[in-house]
């Protein structure tokens, strides 16, 4: 039989046990703390801090160093920022992630110089290729990125300028609207001079009619039906080549454009899985009718905090300005008898507004020309009576007619633009559109200052998914190498905080997730970019090259790995 004393000891004991237990069940330890740097929170009633601490994937502090020690814990792993800069996590609204994994797998023409050039690169893949394969597969050439605009001759290049055969050859324009295939493509494709332009897309042809390999908008689906599709297994390394880039670039998330069923499967089954290395939010593809109504019937896909996410449908609207397809007003200042091509007639584009409108998605439209511009904002106007609850979007908006500034601000639109794109078109956009046209181009100051619910990107991969590039680009308005000296109409720079602000803060509004990021403050997801060096006490040449330190999603870095 137990003493009394004993029983009475070992409940004090167990008492005693018990307690300890329970106060380090409810202790706060952090799973991560971030310190020895500058934090900018992007928060205006906080701007910056001396120190994170984050557990479970969402911050629970951010202040002062002093007020870390209730969040140091036995298993708290710290990190020293080693004097650099941290921010909330960046995010690139405009990603095409296949298209990007693509780019880094197949031959990168945006680095040929001249037609010559391109024609040595295809030969020596079709040689390479012709090795691997027998005759009788179907097997294509493929590269992407090549620009006539940056040529010696500025026109477009012709099949004639290719290899002839035996494989067929298929190469997408940095615009990623533009094809240009060889004369077997056209032979297997069965296109001639009797083949008709498809609605809002154009076969570009000789004097005589006869097709010369260039192929413009919705006329690439011409081409792109006799490729052979990707298997699963293929198209998931493609994803995960971008999302690893776009990790290493420093993103934290991306907004995918241009989503087929199958790529938001995979995406899906990728996040079942744990897979995902970084949030993506999906914008689909609207050119399958019978994929949108099935993607609109089911509703928004995913919550605020899932690493993938379906709420919006991306409507095409015109083409690219490089290519002449960007609808305008007044004809091209270079092409006279060119007013560029809608992708969709008026009451399309109603009836795709009116169904996702219905559904709750976001209707991001892809303008470049101010007649296509006008054409996107009139769309909106048949469902926005008050506000812009489903916040719609305009995806480049590089060219807008005086009035459609103010429309903007009327209808709470949101301006979503590269900046990193003028850096190449600034060369050639007098050419297209005239002084006074090219005066409206780009136009980023009076765009934020209609709305300033904006946002930037990068339309990679036809530009670098870098946003330090983009936030260059924002700033200077100047290329890589310092030109146009001043930046191109310096009246429209972005200030540094503004041009961080579009990757982060704003960004996150654009995909309706203010509650959850786009700040660092206790509450909110542990998504932060961390750089080595601190932007803001460099020159903006050094922004061009500066390393990533940390790439942290969820409170967990990607990279580099943790020593």
């Amino acid at each position: 039989m137990i003493h009394r004393r004993t029983l009475n000891a070992l409940l004090h004991i167990g008492l005693l046990l018990s307690t300890l237990f329970f106060a380090a069940c409810s202790q706060p330890g952090a799973d991560r703390i971030y310190h020895g740097g500058t934090i900018y929170t992007l928060n205006p009633d906080q701007p910056t801090v001396e120190a994170v601490a984050v557990r479970r994937g969402m911050v629970v502090y951010a202040g002062d160093e002093t007020g870390l020690e209730p969040w140091r814990g036995p298993n708290t792993g710290e990190f020293d920022l080693q004097g650099g800069a941290m921010f909330p996590g960046f995010i690139d609204v405009h990603v095409r992630l296949e298209d990007l994994g693509r780019s880094l797998v197949e031959p990168d023409l945006t680095v040929a110089s001249s037609k010559q050039e391109v024609f040595e690169v295809v030969m020596e893949q079709m040689v390479e290729l012709r090795q691997q394969v027998g005759r009788e597969e179907n097997v294509w050439v493929k590269g992407s990125g090549w620009d006539q605009t940056t040529w010696k001759s500025k026109e477009f290049p012709s099949f004639t300028d290719l290899p002839a055969g035996p494989l067929p050859v298929f190469l997408m324009r940095v615009d990623n609207q533009t094809a240009w295939v060889n004369q077997s493509a056209l032979t297997i494709c069965g296109i001639d001079k009797n083949t008709p332009d498809p609605e809002g897309g154009r076969i570009v042809r000789d004097k005589w009619g006869n097709p010369t390999g260039i192929f413009l908008n919705r006329a690439v689906d011409l081409i792109t039906a006799h490729i052979p599709e990707l298997n699963d297994q293929q198209r998931k390394h493609l994803l995960n080549r971008a999302l690893s880039h776009c990790a290493e670039m420093g993103l934290t998330g991306v907004h995918n454009f241009g989503a087929d069923s199958v790529v938001i499967r995979l995406l899906d089954e990728m996040e079942r899985a744990g897979e995902l290395p970084i949030r993506v939010y999906s914008v689909i593809d609207c050119e399958c009718e019978e994929m949108v109504d099935r993607y609109l019937g089911m509703g928004r896909q995913g919550s605020e905090r899932d690493y993938h996410r379906i709420w919006a449908v991306r409507m095409f609207v015109d083409g690219p300005m490089g290519s002449r397809s960007a609808a305008l007003m007044e004809p091209y200042a270079d092409d006279p008898d060119n007013t560029g091509l809608l992708s969709r007639d008026p009451e399309n584009m109603a009836k795709l507004v009116g169904k996702a409108t219905e559904a709750n998605f976001q209707v991001c439209a892809y303008t470049v020309g101010d007649r296509g511009a006008k054409a996107a904002l009139d769309a909106y106007a048949t469902v926005l009576n008050d506000g812009n609850p489903n916040r719609f979007r305009l995806e480049h908006a590089q060219l807008l007619r005086e009035e459609d500034f103010g429309r903007l601000a009327e209808m709470d639109v949101i301006p979503t633009f590269m900046p990193i794109q003028l850096t190449t078109d600034y060369r050639w956009l007098v050419d297209r559109l005239g002084k006074e046209r090219a005066g409206r181009a780009y136009a980023w100051r009076r765009m934020i200052e209609a709305n300033d619910n904006f946002a930037l990107g990068s339309e990679a991969p036809v530009e670098s998914v870098n946003p330090m590039w983009g936030i260059y680009a924002a700033v200077t308005r100047m290329d890589i190498d310092g030109n146009p000296d001043g930046g191109w109409h310096p009246s429209e720079k972005l200030s540094l905080d503004e041009a961080i602000a579009g990757f982060t803060s704003r960004a996150a509004y654009a995909e309706f997730n203010e509650v959850w990021k786009g700040t660092i403050e206790k509450g909110k997801l542990a998504d932060f970019t961390v750089y080595e060096r601190d932007p803001y006490q460099l020159p903006p040449k050094e922004w061009l090259t500066l390393p990533v330190r940390y790439t942290i999603v969820a409170g967990d870095p990607l990279l580099p790995a943790p020593e």
